[in-house]
Formats: structure tokens, C-alpha cells, sequence
């Protein structure tokens, strides 16, 4: 096991005063750990050989869309990605992109009805970003409007035609073919 001290700030881990403690585990075997101690969360790790120098995972938590008042899940859907779209912590959308421009790091989020997700992938030597990158996703989530406008602006098409999107006419077509005499 190898611990990973993340910072608070995302700045380097040498200038950590609090950190949190990420356990990763390396190892040919799969391996499922108890939940760290007040974190209700467990882990599971599985290595294999499909691609080497490469971390994913996805998290998983109760809660989605079910819970949120109809008139709100529109905004609730739509949400994660105008959020991540907006930046963390004290760097606006360009800045992080400037600052990821050489780093093999991706995070995204969404709910379904009844779960919230986060997705992340790295390649190795970028792990410690990554990790940096989630937890200001967490504790530091922005809110940019230019982000939401530009967000608008490529989604307003698909709502206006939702046929124009290939995976919503194909999803469409597949529910009016099984559900047609229904």
C-alpha cells in the first residue's frame, strides 16, 4: 500500500498543513477494502493488463434526480456539467485548462435518478493531480456564468430538435419501437 498525501489547496503536496490520505493499492489481484474509518466509503480495485500506466475509477453515491422537486430536475441534470465546465477553487475555466493543457487527467460528473457520479482517469505520473483535481471538485466546486452561457449555447439546438442528436433520436426510436402498443 502506498499512501498519497493530496493537498487542501491543490497546490503542491509540500505545502499540505491538512491533507487527506489516499490509499492506493497496487497489485495483480483484485482487492476490496473495509471502509476507512467515518468514511462510509469502500473501495474496490482491480488490476489487469488492458492498459498499463493508466488509473480509472468511478464513485458512487446514493441520492439522483429522484430526490430533487420535478420542476428542478432539468437544472439538476444539466448541473454537473455547468459545473465542471465553471472551473474549481480559484481557477476559472481557462486557467484550469491552462494548467491541465500537459497533464493526462479527466473528471466528470452526473446523476442518474438514483445515484450522484463522479468518473476519473489519469495516467500514473498525473494521479497526484487528479486526486487534487477531485477533491477541489468537491470542497471547491465554482459557478462561472460565462460557462453556463456557453453551456446553453451548445445544448439549446438539442432541446430545440432533440432528433438532431444522434444518441437522443436512436434512445427515441428504441423506446417508440419497444414500448409502441403500450
Amino acid at each position: 500500500i502506498t499512501r498519497v498525501k493530496m493537498s487542501q489547496d491543490g497546490k503542491t503536496m509540500k505545502d499540505a498543513q491538512k491533507s487527506a490520505i489516499i490509499a492506493l493499492i497496487r497489485s495483480g489481484e483484485s482487492v476490496s477494502t473495509a471502509p476507512p474509518s467515518g468514511t462510509g466509503a469502500r473501495v474496490l480495485v482491480v488490476s489487469n493488463d488492458i492498459e498499463d500506466g493508466r488509473v480509472l475509477f468511478q464513485a458512487s453515491s446514493p441520492g439522483g434526480t429522484s430526490l430533487v422537486d420535478d420542476a428542478d430536475v432539468v437544472d439538476a441534470l444539466f448541473g454537473p456539467g455547468v459545473v465542471l465546465s465553471s472551473g474549481v477553487g480559484d481557477f476559472n475555466p481557462s486557467d484550469l485548462d491552462q494548467l491541465l493543457a500537459d497533464r493526462d487527467v479527466a473528471v466528470d460528473a452526473w446523476l442518474t435518478p438514483y445515484t450522484e457520479n463522479f468518473y476519473g482517469s489519469a495516467g500514473t505520473s498525473d494521479l497526484e493531480v487528479l486526486f487534487q483535481l477531485l477533491h477541489l471538485s468537491f470542497t471547491r466546486p465554482r459557478f462561472d456564468p460565462v460557462a453556463l452561457g456557453n453551456f446553453r449555447r451548445l445544448e439549446q439546438p438539442i432541446v430545440a430538435d432533440p432528433a438532431s442528436e444522434p444518441d437522443t433520436a436512436g434512445y427515441d426510436a428504441l423506446v417508440d419501437t419497444r414500448y409502441s402498443d403500450e
